[in-house]
């Protein structure tokens, strides 16, 4: 449910829609979440966000009166000029060097900035071939010398220096051909990584780059066994546990009764159900509206814009699931009024008219403000450094979600699936899995249930970015062996078939979830 940029997760055999356990119908379930809350407006079904809280049954719609919150923002205020000794205020990841940033801002939180920048110079800086004017600063909350972009610097306060305006007269231009010091803002990524290939030779320049590589050809470091590690005994079993297989399928001597298939608690069945009716069920609508709703509302709220309400975040995830259909920019789905007639309302690729427009649903730059203020939390970050503290909550809540609802049939998969990004410096975790589709991005480890598809657990891989102060459940018994326990923890003692990808082809986990009982198997790699 992550939502940076636009994210669609892959399952292989699957194509489960990251986040609903839903294959197929973005757009009917897209179309039915506008069409929904545009119904329910029209109606003036109103309600309180607080008053939602366990009683949705009643209406999923909250309408927020915005020209009533507008009438009680802040006028705005007369710009201050920019000079010598002016307070300034800007955003942090405008501020560079980066890594000085990153290593006095331990877990940055969006759009945070950083108000106590003393204004002591303005020159023109050139960087990558490219020539703007920037400000260099000092501050009390990071030591040395900082700089940004003259036009990300917003004044607080003005100086009692010279006030500066026009071209720069104290200029310190770095040649266009001289080296870059990289940072993780300004370090390019070569072209050739986004074509390589599952080869040899593509993977060692890759991994020679720094990147995190998911090499499926390379054995589970479970499985290498150290140079002075004792050969495995029979004592590793059980007592009557014994290798290989007796020749009875014991489901089939019980007439098949084991073959059960998916459900859901309290009789609830997706047949003659809308796609609607299916999101709305399989979404975490609970934490959705405490959490994220509230804090995404107090986030506006402090930036002077109206608050958000359940029916408009509705509508924000269905403009969001609806341009993950198209290869376009989300400027494409705000075409005004007049381009959408000259096309009469059918879609030209030639021309680059869609036949239809977010307009109706969401202004743009409301589209924007929800954008920046997007929250996942209402956690304080933690003391050590967490690159996923943000949305650590929100992931388990949609796996405790899943499994109140839902529980798969007998035969489960697990396997990996990505989460499509292409800029290394703007996705923590990111990772280059080269034998897949869409090699990059986030990794997640998911499970889904054999027969219906519905993917039902899912942890993100974090590779380096991992914390170590943090200690994951079962993490004692190995990496590989600590995730498929956490990950089937809730079908324990239940008698499932799990059928694993190879990368999760480990002995000890095999024996770890037979002794929990259930049944794993798996292709060995060489």
């Amino acid at each position: 449910m992550s939502i940076m940029g636009c994210r669609l997760l892959r399952l292989d055999g699957a194509n489960v829609l990251h986040g609903l356990g839903v294959a197929r119908g973005i757009l009917p379930a897209c179309h039915g979440l506008f069409s929904w809350s545009k119904k329910l407006v029209s109606e003036k079904k109103l309600a309180s966000p607080k008053n939602l809280r366990g009683n949705t049954s009643q209406t999923y719609c909250v309408w927020t009166d915005i020209t009533e919150q507008r009438s009680q923002t802040m006028a705005p205020r007369a710009r201050l000029c920019l000079g010598e000794g002016a307070r300034c205020s800007v955003l942090l990841k405008y501020l560079r060097p980066s890594k000085t940033v990153a290593d006095a801002i331990v877990n940055p939180v969006a759009g945070q900035r950083l108000d106590d920048l003393i204004a002591v110079r303005r020159q023109e800086t050139t960087r990558r071939g490219k020539t703007f004017v920037s400000i260099i600063y000092r501050s009390d909350t990071i030591p040395g010398v900082l700089s940004s972009a003259e036009r990300w610097a917003t004044v607080l306060e003005a100086g009692t220096g010279e006030m500066w305006g026009g071209e720069p007269e104290a200029t310190a231009t770095t040649a266009a051909g001289a080296p870059v010091t990289p940072t993780e803002q300004n370090e390019p990524i070569a072209d050739f990584v986004f074509h390589a290939q599952n080869r040899a030779e593509d993977i060692a320049l890759v991994r020679a780059m720094g990147f995190e590589v998911d090499d499926d050809n390379e054995p589970a470091p479970e499985n290498v066994p150290a140079p002075d590690a004792p050969p495995v005994e029979r004592g590793a079993l059980r007592e009557g546990q014994d290798w290989g297989w007796d020749g009875f399928d014991q489901r089939a001597s019980l007439g098949g009764a084991m073959y059960n298939g998916p459900s859901f608690a309290d009789g609830w069945s997706p047949k003659r159900k809308t796609f609607l009716e299916i999101f709305l069920h399989l979404f975490p609508l609970e934490f959705f509206t405490d959490v994220i709703i509230e804090a995404t509302s107090n986030a506006l709220f402090a930036a002077d814009s109206a608050r958000t309400s359940l029916g408009e975040m509705l509508r924000y995830l269905g403009m969001w699931m609806l341009m993950s259909c198209y290869m376009k920019s989300p400027d494409y789905f705000w075409q005004s009024a007049a381009r959408m007639a000259a096309g009469d309302g059918v879609e030209d690729e030639e021309n680059d008219i869609p036949s239809f427009t977010f307009n109706r649903y969401m202004s743009r730059r409301r589209f924007a403000a929800i954008t920046s203020a997007l929250r996942f939390t209402f956690s304080a970050p933690p003391a050590f450094r967490d690159k996923f503290w943000e949305v650590r909550e929100m992931i388990a809540a949609w796996n405790l979600h899943m499994a109140k609802i839902f529980v798969a049939a007998w035969v489960i998969c697990l396997d990996e699936s990505m989460s499509i990004w292409h800029n290394r410096w703007t996705c923590p975790g990111w990772v280059f899995c080269p034998r897949k589709p869409h090699p990059f991005g986030n990794k997640y480890h998911t499970a889904c249930c054999g027969l219906s598809g519905i993917l039902f657990s899912m942890e993100l891989v974090e590779g380096k970015d991992h914390p170590p102060q943090i200690q994951e459940r079962w993490s004692e018994l190995g990496r590989t062996t600590g995730l498929l326990m956490r990950m089937l923890s809730t079908y324990f003692t239940m008698g499932r078939y799990v059928v694993l990808d190879s990368g999760f082809c480990v002995l000890q986990a095999l024996i770890e979830l037979k002794m929990v009982g259930l049944f794993a198997c798996s292709v060995i790699k060489k």
